[in-house]
């Protein structure tokens, strides 16, 4: 495995941006998407690292596979945490994993966008559409250096399969980034031309924010790709699983194997998925009331990332369907997983639903053609399946007898 770092070279902060960087890349204007970056609180936190929203740098740390053939990508990202508490060093954990079973893995830096101690008034917000448009644009350069002949990264990349792991603001910005990757405008303005089409074939979110960024007032919707949704019991900074909202979002038009699961852990807490971020998601005096006595160790929560992520790449990019039962029952990794509970959901493609009552208001409809009938009840309705804060999009039949 070869740990090897690229950026623009101009990083005020880490010298594996600048001057130690392995590989020079460049900067790319994602004024379109930053709204937030102006006035008082966006001149500190430019005079902090020395470019504005017009010229965000292309930094990533690289793991790169001992392979002679094109690696299928892994992108990794970062949500929102301090700025200066730097996020992209806590998946090098995954990155050396994922780069061991042959596969080219990147963590990528976006800590230019996150909460500064310079956010007097308000800081970054709704800025989730340009973190993943930066994603696509570090599988732009990517491609760019896998055509390159000079390039030690030639012909290591293979953009025709790739996976997307985010944590977070992250997380929702792996969902945006499969979503625009297949667009050819960014929805918010036709002036911002889209060319990317990778083969981007899964998501993985951890802890994902839903809903920080609205395209045409709805949800980011995704289709004929494979997710996975990673959660914490003990969440103390995502406290309500809105993933699920994502999850079920997720639509499968096409006749490819596909699938979706989301994975519950009890006693994982937010911020171990990451190195860096520990064991206290909230801000003291609120991260006093932490339950550290029942939170998983950080070793058990990094093992709960391996087992699940692995798999599900390996099932997705290799198309290894002994990978499945894994999502559809947690207990058969129990040799790998550490000792705590699981509450999963799992849908793929092959299997036909004959009623989930999101289609209309009627209760004797079904997806199938066929009638549902009822007698001698005393309770019967439609309702919205809710989460803690919200619903999770979808409906269920409420039945009293």
């Amino acid at each position: 495995i070869r740990d090897s770092t690229y950026a623009a070279g101009n990083d005020k902060h880490r010298k594996e941006f600048a001057e130690e960087a392995d590989i020079i890349s460049y900067s790319v204007d994602g004024s379109a998407f930053l709204e937030r970056w102006e006035k008082h609180t966006g001149k500190l936190r430019t005079a902090y690292w020395g470019f504005d929203r017009d010229s965000l740098p292309l930094n990533g740390r690289m793991w790169l596979p001992d392979c002679d053939d094109p690696a299928p990508v892994v992108l990794m990202v970062h949500g929102n945490h301090l700025d200066r508490a730097f996020s992209d060093e806590g998946y090098a954990y995954l990155g050396e994993h994922l780069a061991s079973h042959g596969y080219l893995a990147v963590s990528l830096d976006e800590n230019f966008l996150n909460s500064a101690a310079t956010n007097i008034f308000s800081g970054m917000w709704a800025e989730n559409d340009g973190r993943g448009w930066l994603m696509l644009k570090h599988l732009e350069f990517l491609d760019s250096l896998t055509r390159d002949s000079s390039s030690m990264c030639f012909g290591k990349a293979d953009l025709d399969n790739v996976i997307l792991i985010g944590h977070s603001r992250g997380g929702e910005a792996a969902c945006i980034a499969s979503s625009f990757n297949s667009l050819p405008y960014y929805p918010d303005n036709a002036e911002e031309e889209f060319s990317f089409a990778y083969g981007i074939k899964g998501v993985v979110a951890i802890a994902q924010v839903d809903g920080q960024y609205m395209p045409s007032n709805t949800g980011t919707p995704m289709e004929n790709i494979n997710y996975l949704l990673l959660h914490g019991s003990l969440d103390a900074d995502l406290t309500s699983y809105s993933g699920f909202k994502q999850y079920n979002r997720v639509k499968f038009s096409d006749t490819l194997d596909h699938f979706k699961a989301g994975i519950y852990a009890e006693g994982a807490n937010h911020g171990q998925f990451n190195t860096t971020w520990g064991d206290t998601d909230i801000l003291y005096p609120k991260s006093l009331l932490i339950n550290h006595e029942r939170m998983l160790e950080k070793v058990d929560q990094e093992q709960i990332a391996l087992v699940f992520i692995t798999s599900f790449i390996k099932a997705t990019i290799e198309n290894k369907r002994d990978y499945w039962p894994l999502f559809k029952d947690p207990r058969l990794g129990k040799k790998w997983l550490p000792t705590t509970r699981f509450f999963h959901q799992f849908r793929s493609n092959k299997e036909r639903i004959l009623a989930d009552f999101d289609e209309d208001i009627n209760l004797q409809t079904t997806k199938c053609g066929a009638k549902v009938t009822f007698e001698n009840l005393a309770k019967l309705h439609e309702k919205k399946n809710l989460i803690r804060y919200g619903n999770s999009g979808t409906k269920a039949l409420v039945l009293g007898w």
